[in-house]
């Protein structure tokens, strides 16, 4: 803990010991120096070799108090990409927060525009890129697959589009066409922030698979529908009639995933 909090703690330290008691006993805390972000992990503790890591993103947090003030911490009051990762059975999988999420918050570069306005920026990304590359290292990992809740299906992405080792992409209800996103919730638009309609002659070629909640009013199927029609492949979303943006996810999580694993078993992208 005193890696993740060095100053101004008070008010994620529930949150914190809310994650380890998700994430216990299965994952251990990590936290990733890279520039300029540092990012924590949640890993299994034996290190091995694995020539495939499944890598779960985090959402957004607790980015925002209210429709127009920015929290001072972004660190989630229930991380539910942590709960994705826990209730995933397989044997190769890791979790990463989102910058300045369960870090000293006093210590550059974080500020609220890196969880509002600059939340997809290319300097977030470079962090990212950086620890993916430390994590194949450490466990000789030759692919990945990225699966990312809210805003951090925005950033697995943005991530596959500028790698070459991404063998899989799902999200959960996340808003790919991000001007749809915010055309659609009458806000102002991200500067700073990269947007994933802006890389599809990349994304195409990745096997992926997106889940969006019907009773999801922060992320509705609508902002899939455009990313969809902008990717002008045969990819396709996966409508779950009981989910909204938050709820819904975790119950039956492993046959959920199944569901898009299965559309690629036989796939001659996938075995690439």
């Amino acid at each position: 803990m005193s890696l993740l909090c060095l100053t101004g703690c008070q008010s994620s330290d529930h949150r914190y010991q809310l994650a380890s008691e998700i994430a216990q006993p299965k994952f251990q805390p990590i936290l990733y120096q890279t520039e300029p972000f540092n990012l924590l992990a949640w890993e299994q503790p034996d290190v091995h070799p694995m020539q495939k890591l499944r890598i779960y993103i985090e959402g957004d947090g607790f980015a925002w108090l209210s429709r127009y003030q920015p929290s001072n911490n972004p660190t989630p009051t229930d991380p539910i990409a942590l709960r994705l990762v826990v209730a995933d059975s397989a044997s190769n999988t890791l979790y990463l927060a989102r910058p300045c999420q369960y870090v000293a918050l006093a210590d550059p570069p974080c500020n609220t525009l890196v969880w509002t306005q600059h939340r997809f920026h290319s300097a977030v990304l470079a962090s990212y890129q950086q620890v993916l590359d430390q994590m194949k290292v450490k466990w000789e990992a030759q692919e990945l697959e990225l699966i990312g809740f809210s805003g951090g299906g925005v950033i697995a992405a943005l991530l596959a589009a500028q790698r070459s080792d991404v063998r899989l992409l799902v999200t959960v209800a996340a808003p790919l066409s991000i001007n749809t996103w915010v055309s659609y919730h009458h806000v102002s638009p991200l500067t700073g922030s990269l947007n994933p309609i802006d890389f599809t002659t990349a994304l195409r070629k990745i096997p992926q698979c997106h889940f969006v909640g019907k009773a999801d009013t922060i992320t509705p199927e609508v902002v899939l529908e455009d990313y969809q029609q902008q990717l002008a492949s045969d990819q396709s979303h996966i409508l779950l009639e009981d989910n909204s943006h938050e709820h819904g996810w975790t119950k039956h999580w492993q046959q959920t995933l199944r569901r898009c694993t299965a559309n690629f078993i036989d796939s001659d992208l996938i075995k690439r």
